[in-house]
């Protein structure tokens, strides 16, 4: 996976990376350990979380949830078995921490195997920050997106 420059590692291990930027306030994650992927599409993955979203901010553990977009699509991403098309789902949504703060979170679900296998079936791209930060966050999910590869 790819991150703009400047942006280091903070935690890696096979399935699991996160980066961070200069000021540790915008991260980028990619993880592909989620079990409960199995099997499902990207879409009914992105459904999944949006129906966790609604339920917390339904009891008052997040305020002010507002859904910026719902998109899915594909990409013939980067990958040792090159021209199989992934498809993708995405969430992109602003809250309002109990602090206080508002957040603005972008996240994809990548198809790994390009419907070849069953397993964890989806690698999980999230990056958040500032409402401020939209379209900048946009286009790093987008790179990371193209750029996710699997091994082995």
């Amino acid at each position: 996976m790819e991150a703009p420059a400047g942006w280091d590692f903070s935690q890696r291990d096979p399935r699991y990376a996160k980066m961070t930027d200069s000021t540790g306030i915008r991260p980028l994650k990619v993880d592909a350990s989620h079990q409960e992927t199995t099997g499902k599409t990207p879409e009914e993955d992105a459904a999944d979380r949006e129906r966790q979203l609604q339920a917390m901010a339904a009891t008052g553990k997040i305020k002010d949830l507002r859904f910026l977009s719902k998109e899915q699509g594909s990409i013939n991403a980067k990958d040792p078995r090159a021209g199989l098309d992934r498809a993708w789902a995405s969430r992109d949504y602003t809250y309002t921490e109990l602090s206080g703060a508002v957040r603005e979170v972008h996240i994809r679900w990548i198809d790994l195997n390009a419907g070849q296998s069953v397993g964890p079936t989806d690698a999980v791209v999230i990056s958040g920050g500032l409402a401020v930060d939209y379209a900048a966050l946009i286009k790093v999910v987008d790179r990371a997106t193209k750029s996710v590869t699997t091994a082995g």
